[in-house]
């Protein structure tokens, strides 16, 4: 609720990315824990919506996926062949969904057109006339639906990381991973700095991903949540991924010239330390 003693009358609601993600577990530990300290400029003017789409983790039912998770557990010591790694992955996602549809779920009802249609019907629920939307990532996508359905009981939109209604963003990124590598790369290049520390950035973190798929590295990392230890595989395929979910962190871009060239080098601390958060989660649907 806003602290305001005449708040606006229009809220702001928040739609996580994903798909899949959990808005609840993303967003409220950062207000409560005021570690996000635009929401208190926010919640002065008015009040802050958070709720999982459904599917998502506090949804009910929650379509997640404890085939994908065992598979992780189970594989995360294996040096695995990109055909058998994809195979693994594409059983244990068809697995997920027999058992799912054997629970009666539904699975045709789970798209982006119900999805914003929730929204509509959050918003009246909660006796809103009009609402502020905030999308990131595959919420832009979500809230561009909003925009075209319910256009009238929008305020504003907010889109943080645009996926566009007019391409398949599974198909498409690849493509997106390959420009944000070399807007890296090229960033680096362009600073003295950065440049003079890293020569050939984008040159050796090819060679680093090529020696790696050839001779994968072990690396030691603990699950943060049941705290066992794993002698985890990082091949090149695995190692391309990571620094590019690191990228998404924007504090964290200075670094990766670093992490690159410590990886060139057989290190891998700062990815030992932050791709158990992304391998280990248990919140995505």
């Amino acid at each position: 609720k806003s602290t305001a003693e005449a708040p606006a009358p229009d809220p702001l609601v928040m739609l996580q990315g994903g798909p899949g993600g959990s808005t609840i577990d993303t967003y409220a530990p950062l207000f409560v824990l005021n570690l996000l300290p635009e929401a208190n400029t926010i919640r002065a003017q008015r009040d802050i919506v958070l709720f999982d789409q459904r599917g998502t983790l506090y949804s009910q039912p929650a379509l997640l996926c404890r085939e994908d998770f065992e598979l992780v557990d189970r594989t995360i010591e294996q040096r695995l062949s990109r055909e058998e790694s994809g195979r693994l992955q594409a059983e244990a996602v068809l697995a997920c969904r027999d058992r799912l549809a054997r629970d009666g779920v539904d699975l045709a009802a789970y798209n982006s057109l119900e999805n914003a249609a929730d929204i509509d019907s959050l918003r009246r629920a909660l006796g809103y006339d009009t609402i502020n939307l905030y999308g990131v990532s595959y919420g832009t996508l979500l809230a561009l639906h909003a925009m075209r359905a319910y256009p009238d009981r929008l305020r504003s939109v907010i889109l943080d990381g645009v996926v566009p209604p007019q391409v398949n963003f599974l198909l498409d990124g690849a493509r997106s991973q390959q420009r944000a590598f070399e807007e890296l790369f090229q960033a680096c290049a362009a600073d003295a700095a950065c440049h003079a520390a890293y020569p050939d950035l984008g040159q050796v973190f090819y060679d680093t991903v090529d020696r790696l798929n050839a001779a994968p590295a072990r690396v030691a990392i603990t699950d943060p949540t049941t705290g066992r230890k794993y002698d985890a595989v990082v091949d090149g395929d695995t190692f391309s991924n990571i620094v590019f979910q690191l990228m998404y962190p924007s504090e964290l871009l200075g670094a990766l010239p670093k992490v690159i060239y410590d990886a060139h080098a057989g290190r891998f601390t700062l990815p030992a330390q932050v791709w158990p958060m992304l391998l280990f989660d248990r919140t995505m649907a």
